[in-house]
């Protein structure tokens, strides 16, 4: 640098100030680039944070539903044991009747 400032005429503290000065705007726009790189990145995780409240909504019917599901099935089960009696017990009734005949 010393020998450029020597060839063209230039001071050294200009040099320097001019090489500061573009130190300083190179820095000025990787700043404004992750300030940037932030914001989408911020941006990022709040469409994600919002998919996941969403899914979790999702996940939380689906386990209501699956309880439901479970409970219709109990129920269900009961209603078809008690029917079977009921056939089983009217069958046998019949056969007392027929044979009594």
């Amino acid at each position: 640098m010393f020998l450029t400032c020597l060839l063209f005429g230039e001071s050294t503290e200009q040099t320097k100030d001019g090489f500061d000065g573009k130190l300083n705007a190179e820095l000025s726009k990787l700043r404004l680039s992750h300030s940037g790189y932030s914001r989408d990145m911020e941006t990022q995780l709040s469409g994600c944070s919002e998919k996941l409240k969403v899914t979790k909504r999702e996940v939380e019917t689906l386990r209501n539903q699956l309880i439901e599901a479970k409970r219709k099935e109990v129920a269900l089960v009961a209603q078809n044991e008690t029917l079977s009696t009921q056939s089983a017990t009217l069958t046998h009734k019949f056969e007392l009747n027929s044979i009594g005949k």
